[in-house]
């Protein structure tokens, strides 16, 4: 991709007035509350000779109004607007709409000490080889208070020595990013000759243009703290540990890393990874190549190890480089290699839980439109997860995490990130509408709190009941706490159980006490009945006692009736129980039920486990061929590094006798030079002698050319013959 925004902002003039030194650009997104405190800092710098651009990216709190104020006060704030989030990148349009030699770069939530412009401009102008200059961080809450937690992330991530600029790169293959992007104050031209950052980064887009400014040039941190960098609460921080934020770091670490292969970067790279520099002295481009997808998978970092795999799939699917390799990948190289892609897992997930949100487009929920946060283990945790806006006739769904286990959650609600007002909360009861079940979620019996259990990795709540938002930027608040294990539904499973046993041995104890007084009745019943035959067998025998005895009778009789009543009364109540008896046999078989389903859900859980336990001996005997393989790489690089020893040492007698060569050559040149001297100077002579017989053969010409030659060429022959006589 080409980034290059060469020539569109350098010769850029500012209306009324000369170019400012130095332009502080702000990108600016729903930080209503600190991005005040963030322009009062620019403002208030020592060194006045700046301008203040910033783009906002649609935010849908106060931010612009509070913005646009600041604009109409102080010319030197030049204000823009994206019509809807993301139509640019707030700081590639910052910077292109900038003029200054310098650019700083301050996030909408943070702070700038007073000095800290004036001393890296100072900095800068004393050192023209430096092409950014950084600051230490202070690292602070949404009170612009110490962040309490030292053992928080940010903490000492910033907090690092200087390096050369091959140093840097190293560390940022390793290990990744480890500056703070608020403080640099970087020279335009690095922008004009290297491009503007990465429009299809979100996480990395930073640590990718410092790896392409060390490829080039030195950068340099400054000892003392001249940034307030705030860490929002809740991972609000756009740079937070979320699980979206991790699966984007993954993917744009594979593309920062491919960099390093550039032919920039090969010809350096003895620099910058001087461990490898014995192998990479004099090597091929491919054999470069080699060495860093081996250093990569050496890391055990997801991304570098899928890159290094990927790299090492490129060099051997090419003959030329599989040539140029033959001696570093053994003899059989295709086997190792899908063994070592089997071994390494490059597309292994983490395993951290998380809980997610989604809201619907179009009636369907996606990954697109969601947003997650990790979810700890086994503590209580106020869950803070950003809604967009969305049509809340359709309900929100929350997956509270994306394994088996059980849920609790005590509080449900929705919030107001403008001004901190509830607009929607669940009571959380079982019989409540505005949550639903669904998915592998089973509803538990808890009085204190919602307990959901998850029988697998897609749990999932349906809110429902939420009124109509406006478009304004709003939570979920969720305090949950999630049991990994399965221990709290067995011991409600077994709970309910005991429970069933009680109310069977209840129905037992009321089933006999009615057999008992059914038997009393009708022994009672019986009594009566002999009685009465008495009677009448009296009456039969002597009926002249029968005048006498009718008082008797009738006594008898009224005695009979109120038996009577009795008994009926007596029926009643066994009628009574005998109700008592139905009703308690359909609790008993509506508990039954409850035992039967719960019975079904604890059998369920057992197959989960079983399978579980069936997946965990697999992966172990995997664990174990791997181990094996592993030991078989370990004898193959022993072999090789005993191949490499042998090779070293006929390097070493090779390099002694070069060496003796070249004294040789040495010793040859300096004849040669000494000959090439003579050679010179005898041509430097041979030319004067050349130029004297010349100029002797000029003269001579003018003397035979001349009148008085002529005329004594009789005496010169008598000359002659008089020296001849004489010999």
């Amino acid at each position: 991709m080409n980034l290059d925004i060469k020539g569109q902002t350098a010769t850029r003039a500012r209306q009324g007035g000369a170019l400012p030194r130095v332009s502080i650009i702000i990108p600016s997104y729903n930080h209503e509350r600190f991005v005040s405190r963030a322009i009062e800092s620019a403002l208030a710098q020592t060194y006045q000779d700046f301008e203040i651009v910033i783009t906002d990216d649609a935010s849908t709190d106060g931010s612009v109004d509070i913005l646009s104020s600041y604009a109409r006060q102080d010319p030197r704030i030049r204000l823009f607007l994206n019509r809807f989030n993301y139509e640019t990148h707030a700081v590639n349009h910052c910077i292109q709409q900038s003029s200054g030699d310098y650019i700083a770069i301050l996030s909408s939530d943070d702070e700038f000490f007073p000095a800290k412009i004036e001393r890296q401009v100072d900095f800068l102008d004393r050192r023209p080889d430096v092409a950014a200059v950084f600051t230490q961080a202070r690292i602070v809450d949404e009170q612009s208070r110490d962040l309490p937690e030292s053992s928080h992330f940010y903490s000492t991530v910033f907090q690092q020595p200087n390096r050369s600029r091959h140093e840097w790169l190293r560390r940022f293959y390793f290990e990744g990013n480890c500056l703070c992007h608020p403080s640099v104050l970087i020279r335009r031209s690095v922008y004009d000759t290297l491009g503007v950052y990465n429009p299809l980064m979100g996480a990395l887009d930073d640590l990718d243009m410092w790896v392409r400014i060390c490829l080039h040039h030195e950068i340099h941190v400054l000892g003392d703290a001249l940034v307030n960098f705030r860490v929002r609460a809740s991972d609000a921080n756009i740079s937070a540990d979320t699980p979206e934020n991790f699966r984007r770091g993954q993917f744009e670490m594979i593309k920062i890393l491919d960099h390093f292969v550039s032919p920039d970067a090969l010809a350096q790279l003895h620099l910058i990874f001087p461990e490898f520099a014995n192998q990479l002295a004099d090597a091929s481009d491919a054999v470069k190549r080699h060495v860093l997808a081996g250093a990569a998978l050496a890391t055990g970092g997801l991304s570098h190890r899928y890159w290094g795999i990927d790299l090492l799939y490129g060099l051997l699917s090419q003959a030329e480089t599989r040539r140029q390799l033959s001696h570093r990948i053994g003899r059989a190289p295709d086997v190792d290699f899908v063994k070592l892609s089997g071994a390494l897992s490059p597309l292994t997930i983490e395993q951290r839980v998380s809980a997610q949100v989604f809201w619907p487009d179009a009636g369907t929920y996606t990954d697109v439109n969601s947003r997650s946060r990790y979810c700890p283990r086994s503590e209580w945790t106020d869950l803070r997860i950003p809604l967009p806006a969305w049509d809340t006739a359709v309900p929100l769904r929350f997956d509270p995490c994306d394994c088996p286990g059980v849920v609790k959650i005590a509080a449900l609600r929705i919030f107001s990130q403008t001004d901190g007002r509830c607009v929607w909360s669940s009571r959380l009861e079982e019989n409540d509408e505005t949550l639903t079940v669904a998915g592998t979620a089973v509803r538990l019996s808890d009085p204190a709190t919602c307990s959901i259990l998850s029988t697998g990795n897609d749990p999932q709540l349906l809110l429902r009941g939420i009124p109509p938002l406006p478009d304004l930027p709003f939570e979920l608040r969720v305090w949950i706490k999630l049991e990994p294990g399965l221990e709290s539904a067995a011991r409600e499973i077994e709970s309910l159980r005991a429970a069933a046993v009680h109310h069977e041995a209840t129905l037992q104890q009321l089933e006999s006490r009615l057999g008992a007084a059914q038997t009393e009745h009708q022994r009672e019943l019986g009594c009566l009945t002999a009685e009465r035959d008495e009677l009448k067998a009296l009456a039969a025998a002597s009926s002249d006692a029968v005048t006498n005895l009718e008082g008797h009778i009738g006594t008898f009789k009224a005695a009979v009736a109120a038996s009577h009543d009795a008994i009926a009364a007596r029926d009643g109540a066994v009628r009574m129980l005998e109700n008592q008896l139905e009703v308690l046999k359909t609790t008993a078989a509506e508990h039954q039920g409850d035992v039967a389903r719960l019975s079904a859900h604890a059998a369920a859980l057992e197959a989960a486990l079983a399978e579980r336990d069936r997946t965990t001996t697999t992966l172990q005997a995997a664990l174990a061929e791997r181990d094996s393989e592993v030991t078989t790489l370990q004898a193959a690089l022993a072999e090789r590094d005993r191949t490499t020893t042998t090779l070293q040492a006929a390097v070493a007698k090779r390099d002694r006798k070069t060496k003796k060569f070249q004294a040789a050559v040495t010793e040859r040149d300096s004849e040669v030079t000494t000959l090439q001297a003579a050679l010179a100077k005898r041509d430097r002579e041979t030319a004067k002698l050349q130029a004297a017989v010349a100029k002797r053969d000029r003269s001579t010409a003018v003397i035979v050319g001349s009148r008085s030659w002529r005329y004594t060429r009789p005496l010169r022959a008598l000359a002659s013959v008089w020296r001849r006589r004489k010999v």
